[in-house]
């Protein structure tokens, strides 16, 4: 068996909790990437209304 394999065999059987986290990690940047997106769209609302009362004034 040479090197490279043994290599190969421990990282695959040593790392599988890896992927897992980029997947996770991959959802919660997901998640948050959704949740500014809702907050900036209710900041853009409340800016449109504050500024149609000031337009009115």
């Amino acid at each position: 068996m040479t090197i490279p394999h043994k290599l190969s065999s421990l990282l695959v059987t040593q790392s599988l909790w890896v992927p897992w986290l980029l997947v996770g990690f991959s959802t919660g940047g997901v998640a948050v990437l959704f949740q500014r997106i809702a907050y900036l769209i209710s900041i853009s609302e409340a800016f449109r209304s504050l500024k149609a009362r000031f337009r009115l004034a």
